[in-house]
């Protein structure tokens, strides 16, 4: 994306990650979400930070609509039960149209 000239925050790289109980992380990639103009999301459905960054995702779509692009959506399977991954394959589904 940035070889095509996009800003990207890539939080392993852009967001400090010296923060010993794991707040400030949170709101420096809180401001990143809220300033970007879409979203890349790289679901990993056991990591807790994928699950509070959607989260916040889902936050701010709510008043936003801002696109939503899952990188790895090949690894992104519907369940037949409610699920974070149903949640977030909607979502992307619904501010597509």
């Amino acid at each position: 994306m940035e070889e095509k000239g996009y800003k990207v925050h890539y939080p392993p790289r852009d967001t400090n990650q010296e923060d010993p109980n794991g707040y400030y992380i949170c709101l420096q990639n809180r401001e990143a979400i809220v300033n970007a103009d879409e979203v890349h999301i790289y679901w990993n459905g056991k990591s807790s930070g994928s699950k509070f960054d959607f989260g916040m995702v889902f936050m701010v779509n709510y008043f936003t609509k801002k696109p939503i692009v899952i990188i790895n959506k090949e690894d992104v399977k519907k369940t037949p039960y409610k699920s974070f991954e149903n949640v977030l394959l909607t979502l992307e589904e619904k501010l597509r149209d």
